[in-house]
Order: structure tokens, then sequence, then C-alpha cells
């Protein structure tokens, strides 16, 4: 009986190994570093829950070092390695559109992920929910207008060729403007200095906040940073002109572990932050591909326009931090 039960149990082992159908992921990433390696790793953790669907990803990353002629290169690697699906955040979302045309040779399919390739009928975009971050900073600035004697706004944004930077910037004003108290108030240059910050670099952030005019950072009380670097660089700004962060109110977003915590620890309950849920985005993304792979439609409600294009349009859940928030995550690390 013991034997028989045994036999049994091999001879479902054996069944379920047949049916697990083994599939390679080109993961081509912008650059290494603690964010990059995050998403990763995620990648990596989430990939193994596939496993219970019979699936078996092989995921093959690479990081291209900030350059565009690296990423080419690389791209090439990876469809040399006969892979299956390309998850690709573009090194430059413009010229990555000559990357595409590799993949269409040989009908690769490609998830366009954090960052949108340009004018590219690409079978679908995967980001965080970029617009509801926008509009979760302007709501915990908007939560704290009238509790300090400031009344000025500073808005950073990311570079205006990113379509994430566009559609957080969207959902920023868009809050501002749903509110009765600064609606009017948003165009107004007097009170909203709005900022492009050139490829989401610090030290853009940093010159920025130091070189304000006086007139506009004695009043200035409400921050919107393009991200959290970029807020910490504002900070460091801002204290080399000796002014105050007891008085200033700050968003961000990413909560990259490090800086938020040096965040926090400069400004307290007077920082907010949002937390891209990277494990939410690369489980959709995986998602996706195993019905690539399958040669199966997957689901969307919505699309986004990429010029000439309609993409399918997917995006993951975003986390508001808030001081406490994050007194309480520090506590369980």
């Amino acid at each position: 009986m013991v034997f028989k039960f045994l036999l049994i149990i091999i001879i479902v082992k054996d069944i379920l190994l047949e049916q697990i159908k083994d599939y390679k992921i080109g993961l081509a990433l912008p650059f290494k570093d603690n964010f990059w390696e995050s998403y990763y790793n995620n990648f990596m953790n989430n990939s193994n829950q596939f496993l219970n669907e019979g699936i078996n990803f092989t995921i093959i990353v690479i990081f291209s070092k900030k350059s565009m002629s690296i990423q080419q290169a690389d791209i090439e690697y990876l469809l040399s390695q006969k892979i299956n699906v390309l998850i690709i955040v573009p090194q430059d979302t413009k010229a990555s559109k000559n990357i595409i045309k590799y993949c269409e040779i040989i009908d690769i399919p490609i998830i366009s992920f954090n960052r949108l390739i340009y004018n590219t009928e690409i079978q679908v975009y995967i980001s965080p929910n970029i617009t509801k971050v926008g509009e979760l900073q302007a709501q915990f600035l908007l939560e704290n207008y009238g509790k300090i004697n400031k009344t000025k706004f500073l808005i950073m944004k990311g570079p205006n060729s990113d379509l994430n930077s566009e559609l957080y910037y969207e959902g920023t004003i868009n809050k501002f403007k749903s509110d009765i108290r600064t609606k009017d108030k948003v165009d107004d240059l007097s009170f909203f200095v709005k900022s492009e910050i050139a490829n989401w670099e610090p030290k853009e952030g940093e010159k920025l906040c130091y070189n304000l005019k006086k007139e506009f950072i004695d009043d200035l009380g409400y921050i919107v940073a393009a991200n959290d670097d970029i807020g910490k660089a504002c900070i460091i700004g801002l204290k080399n002109r000796n002014i105050s962060l007891n008085e200033i109110y700050m968003a961000g977003h990413d909560n990259a572990q490090n800086t938020t915590d040096y965040l926090f620890y400069e400004m307290k309950s007077n920082y907010f932050t949002v937390d891209m849920n990277q494990n939410s985005d690369t489980y959709i993304a995986l998602n996706v591909s195993k019905n690539l792979c399958l040669g199966r439609p997957f689901d969307f409600n919505k699309t986004i326009k990429n010029q000439n294009y309609e993409i399918p349009y997917l995006t993951g859940e975003v986390i508001p931090i808030t001081y406490q928030n994050f007194l309480s995550l520090k506590n369980k690390r």
C-alpha cells in the first residue's frame, strides 16, 4: 500500500514537471543603483509565484550604465539569448524606437516598463499609477495649507520628454485646481513657480532651490519635489541659503530607503512621499509576460495615446507614506 502511494506521488510529480513551461524574459534596466536593483529583486521574487501555474521564468537582466549605445548593444545580446519577451525601461524614450526594430523583425513582444518608448506600437505600457502619485502629493500639501504663515508653492517636475513626468504633473496641478483655495493661484507665477528638472538630475534641484529669488523664498511654504532624490537636493539648497525647514511642507515620491531616511529625519511630519510599490508593477509585468508567452490576450481597461498609437496601459498600486507610516515601517526593519 505504501509502495503504491509513493508510486502515485512520483507519477504525479513527473506529470507536473512535464507540464511546466520554460520561458526567458529579457529585462533591460537603465543603470545599476539601489532603486533599479530593487526592481530586479522584485521581478525575481515574483517570478517564483508563476511556478504554481506551470510557468518557469528565467530572467536575464542587463543594466545599461546610463548609455543609449550600451542599451542597444545589450538588447542585441538579450535577443541572441532567444528571449520570449522583452521588458525594457528605455534609456532614452525617443532614441529607443530604433531598438524596437530588432524585436519586430524576430517577433519578440515588448513591454515598455516605467517609461514609455516614444511613438512606437508596443504590446503594453506598465507603470505605477503616476497620476495618482501627483494627486497624493498635492493632497498632502493642501491638507497642510494654512498651517504656516507662508503662501507660495514650488512645483518641480521631471523632463518634459518623459511621459511619467507629464502624468504626475497633470495629477498635481489638477488637484490644486480642484481646491477653492488654490484654483485661482495655480497659473499665477507669483504664487506657483513651476520648473522642469532636466534628466531628473538632483543637482539641478539643488541649484534651483539655492537660486530662488529672496522675495519668493521668504514666502515659500509648499514644495512638490519631482522625486525624493530631488527633494533631498532641494533641502541642501535651502539649507545653504539658511532657510529653516520648520515652515516648509514638501512632498516627493519613490520612497528610496536611504533618501527618505534623510528627508524624514530633516523634516519629520512636514515631509510626505509615495511608495511606487515595485511589487505591484513587477507582478503585473510578469503576468502580462505569461499571457504573451502563451499567446493569450491580457486584460486592460484603458489605453494611453503614444503619438500615432493607442497603447494598452496598466498601472500598479501606489502607497502614501507619512512620517507616522515611516516610523512604523522603520521599526519593522
